[in-house]
């Protein structure tokens, strides 16, 4: 169990002294009493742990939206750069494929995608590919896992963001 000591032996070492009452304990998993327990042991409070370690949030719940915001405003600013609606169908596809599904890459290898953030991407890439931008409305004119399948099997080769995570995640697995 954590005590005081190693505090004390760095006011020790150092010459520094800790003032506990503005200082915050930070954990990560580790049990709600246990933190509880030595927070009051220490008189000082709880505090969130909520760092970024290679562009992982660590600490945070990688459920929530939250965490995947940073995502989808990095996508949504690659796309108000750019002019998609001077772009051919097979420009956007390009697009879509090169630079939109690289975005989240590094995310999707680390956490199971949120449902509401797959719906979000989803919108994204359909309204680039078949608006030319987002936040604009044009109609679709295949449904979206039909233009998600293989060219070979008649679809534009765009890949499917959940099946690209179950992929990524099955490689820590192995």
């Amino acid at each position: 169990m954590f005590d005081d000591t190693i505090l004390r032996g760095f006011e020790f070492v150092s010459g520094l002294n800790a003032n506990l009452f503005k200082s915050n304990l930070s954990g990560v998993n580790i049990e709600d009493t246990f933190m509880l327990a030595t927070a009051t042991f220490l008189c000082c409070e709880i505090g969130k742990f909520l760092a970024n370690f290679l562009g992982i949030p660590v600490g945070s719940n990688h459920r929530t939206q939250a965490v995947w915001k940073s995502v989808i405003i990095k996508m949504k600013n690659m796309l108000s750069a750019w002019k998609g609606r001077f772009l051919s169908i097979g420009g956007r596809v390009t697009l879509i494929n090169a630079v939109l599904n690289t975005i989240p890459i590094y995310f999707l290898s680390f956490f199971k995608i949120p449902k509401v953030v797959l719906k979000e991407i989803i919108r994204i890439q359909r309204e680039f590919l078949w608006c030319g931008g987002i936040y604009k409305w044009g109609i679709p004119w295949v449904s979206w896992p039909e233009v998600c399948r293989s060219k070979e099997e008649g679809g534009l080769g765009i890949k499917c963001i959940e099946a690209f995570n179950e992929f990524l995640l099955c490689k820590l697995r192995w």
